[in-house]
């Protein structure tokens, strides 16, 4: 039998990234989103940037799919959102064959941008929406860019959250069409990543046990938001989508 020498873990190092993954969740499951742009920081602080990508990839194919399968809101969301889920995964599949050839740094602080401005315009008074005829139009090519960007640099979200905010969905099926999107996206992405040897099997065994304080968050996170108002959801969303668009514009210009 062999021992394992619990002398060599660093545990600030693991207190650090179940706060993180926790945290990160928590509000995740409150809002259904910034899970990687929470956790990947925080835990990139006490060790190294691609490490931290690479533990944070099994929550968040986890994470969506809890989100997106719990609720009953999937069938609703798929029947309504299939043209733009089309769209994600064919992207993404185009994304992740040019991800070693493309700067990511410029991809994220283009995104960065556009997630600030139209979140800032969004919390005006005088909002932009989308009608029918414009989610119809709409839809497909923004899932297919979203889904080559994504595919890049496994940043889905701007895009996408842009288009289902304009729709101005209640906060459960906005929760639902952003993990159902998310989810369909970051499968050809995982996939990917493990079939260029991106992704090491010690790297998913670690990266599948950070999940667990996901999960618990993402409980936590959907008992918070039965009690959140619609009106304070959309606040919240609109501050941590201004945060993460500024956090892009850091990493890509400073």
């Amino acid at each position: 039998m062999i021992a394992f020498d619990f002398s060599s873990v660093d545990w600030l190092v693991v207190a650090v990234v179940v706060g993180a993954f926790l945290a990160a969740g928590t509000v995740k499951g409150v809002l259904g989103v910034g899970l990687p742009m929470i956790a990947v920081p925080l835990i990139a602080g006490v060790t190294s940037p691609a490490h931290a990508i690479a533990l944070a990839s099994v929550p968040v194919v986890v994470s969506n799919a809890w989100q997106a399968f719990h609720g009953g809101h999937t069938k609703d969301c798929a029947r309504r959102f299939w043209p733009m889920l089309t769209g994600v995964v064919v992207g993404a599949v185009v994304g992740v064959q040019i991800l070693a050839t493309f700067d990511q740094q410029l991809v994220s602080g283009i995104l960065g941008i556009v997630l600030v401005v139209f979140t800032g315009l969004q919390a005006m008074p005088r909002t932009l929406a989308l009608d029918a005829r414009g989610e119809r139009w709409l839809g497909p090519p923004l899932g297919l860019v979203g889904g080559v960007l994504g595919g890049m640099s496994s940043l889905f979200g701007p895009l996408l959250i842009l288009y289902l905010v304009a729709l101005r969905l209640p906060k459960d099926v906005f929760v639902a069409a952003v993990a159902l999107l998310f989810f369909v996206g970051s499968l050809p992405l995982f996939l990917g990543l493990v079939a260029h040897g991106i992704l090491s099997p010690p790297q998913i065994a670690h990266s599948a046990l950070s999940s667990l304080p996901v999960i618990a968050g993402l409980v936590i996170g959907r008992r918070l938001r039965r009690h959140v108002p619609q009106a304070l959801f959309e606040k919240a969303l609109f501050v941590v989508l201004i945060v993460i668009g500024l956090n892009l514009v850091r990493r890509a210009f400073f």
